[in-house]
């Protein structure tokens, strides 16, 4: 059971302090160079730090400022520690649109690198994980106002009350375009080291980007939320999204060691999980579950389906919903066979992307060798899941996004490195799939979870985790599409509560 707690839930973890890292703004005054440091904590415990210098000069390709950035976070996450490096540095004109950006993350000895070259018409990148180079050209339109930051007052130049922006972001983990709103709330006065200091209050969305899928919304609807406390000086002090909590410090301060000593009562993967007593022993073995969530952000998180039904309701907090799950032992329609002909909404999701890259040989040669010539589509899918469950090694200390190419070479990794790798393999033998994202009952209550669901006349739940084809009722899904799907519940990390009504 611990080694199979260490894999539930990490995925969202990480997808929340990556967006951190990107959201940190610095204020443009007149003088350059300028330098910010922030302590980032989680839930009130230091994990670690974020430094951001930002130069102005004559850079080549039009580029007026360099913006460089670091990052370190170390994560005591279910006995075990996950240290993620970030280094990037990025090119904007005077416009702060960008030019250029180079970003390398580090994590488990596993690294990660994203250069991107801006055009007017198209973003050209390049992302490579230490196994494979995946290229992709994201197409730019007219209307695409493509920014580095958003609007923070300028020294003697507060922004109104109600101010409101829009503009597109580039993802370098998804390597996707994604939409930034931000909007002045009001004046506040916040207490900061031990003082009253009068701020402007910002509230950032990044709402990622829809796949062309059966439920695009899901994806738009999972976007992020982040408040943003500026001085009258246009310095950011402190920013909150969700859990995380980031504050201006001096170097010293911020750079200090997060704690290393293992404390389950600070674990932040039990700390985030959601509590509910259950009235069944075995939740692997549960069929059919009615459970109520609350504190869910936006509607459009909130999936029905033939195996998941729910009905909404709008509160205070948000929205609640009731679901009624129902765990099918049938493996889909068990007569169709290979190739596959699925209506258009679902062939979408043959498609290859930046972290399926079902193309690859590698992943093609594994697929052809797993299935040894089975035609019959629900047997292949089996044959798949029954590989990646005996072949993946359970390995919770490697913070970033990989590549099923990847995963596949060193076949270790996270519920969302299997949901990955399965996801290729299924693609390139013809099945389509969509990674999941959720949670599922395991020991004490609900823990974010991520699997995967194949077409197979209709969608079937498919977790290569689990040493069995059945996926029980107690995975609720919130998220479903290609990678991006990963985000779609970081806006309900630590607001969920849960209330189950039935089990058996």
């Amino acid at each position: 059971m611990r080694e199979f707690m260490r894999q539930v839930g990490k995925s969202t973890f990480f997808w929340a302090v990556a967006l951190s890292v990107v959201a940190v703004r610095v204020s443009k005054a007149a003088e350059f160079p300028q330098e910010m440091w922030m302590g980032v904590y989680a839930l009130g415990n230091k994990i670690g730090y974020i430094h951001v210098i930002v130069e102005q000069g004559k850079f080549g390709n039009g580029a007026t400022f360099r913006i460089k950035s670091e990052a370190r976070m170390k994560m005591a996450l279910m006995g075990e520690v996950t240290d993620v490096m970030e280094s990037s540095t990025q090119w904007v004109d005077k416009e702060w649109r960008p030019t250029y950006l180079e970003t390398n993350w580090k994590s488990g000895e596993r690294p990660m690198r994203v250069v991107a070259r801006f055009a007017p018409k198209a973003i050209y990148a390049r992302m490579f994980d230490g196994v494979k180079t995946t290229e992709k050209t994201i197409p730019l339109k007219p209307t695409d106002d493509l920014r580095v930051d958003a609007d923070v007052p300028l020294p003697g130049q507060p922004l109104p009350i109600g101010h409101k922006r829009t503009f597109k972001t580039f993802n370098h983990t998804t390597l996707s375009l994604d939409t930034v709103e931000t909007e002045v709330l009001r004046r506040e006065e916040i207490e900061f080291e031990g003082q009253r200091v009068n701020t402007t209050a910002i509230k950032t969305t990044l709402r990622f980007a829809a796949p062309a899928a059966a439920h695009p919304a899901a994806a738009l609807g999972g976007g992020v939320s982040m408040m943003l406390w500026v001085n009258d000086a246009g310095e950011p002090l402190k920013m909150q999204m969700a859990f995380v909590t980031m504050l201006k410090e001096p170097r010293e301060k911020a750079m200090s060691e997060p704690s290393q000593v293992y404390d389950p009562q600070r674990d932040l993967i039990r700390a985030l999980s959601v509590k509910a007593p259950a009235p069944f022993k075995d939740p692997r073995k549960v069929k059919r579950l009615v459970v109520r969530f609350s504190g869910i952000e936006s509607k459009d998180l909130i999936l029905s389906d033939e195996r998941q039904r729910a009905t909404v309701e709008q509160d205070s907090n948000g929205w609640q919903a009731t679901y009624t799950i129902t765990a099918d032992e049938a493996f889909g329609d068990e007569n169709l066979t290979l190739p596959l002909k699925p209506p258009a909404e679902v062939a979408v999701f043959l498609k290859p992307s930046a972290l399926i890259p079902t193309q690859d040989e590698n992943i093609k040669a594994t697929v052809n060798t797993i299935l040894n010539g089975e035609k019959n589509a629900a047997r292949a899918a089996q044959k798949i899941r029954d590989w990646v469950f005996a072949k993946m090694k359970p390995r919770g200390n490697i913070g970033i996004p990989r590549s099923a190419v990847e995963v596949l070479k060193n076949k270790d990794g996270v519920c969302r490195d299997y949901a990955i790798l399965y996801t290729a393999l299924a693609r390139a033998a013809g099945i389509p799939t969509r990674l999941c994202v959720g949670v599922m009952y395991a020991g004490d209550g609900f823990y974010y979870h991520a699997w995967a669901e194949s077409w197979l006349g209709k969608w079937v739940a498919v977790d290569a985790t689990l040493p069995f084809t059945l996926v029980d009722a107690t995975h609720v899904k919130f998220g479903h599409g290609d990678t991006e799907s990963f985000f779609a519940t970081a806006s309900i990390v630590g607001q969920l509560k849960a209330e189950i009504l039935e089990g058996q």
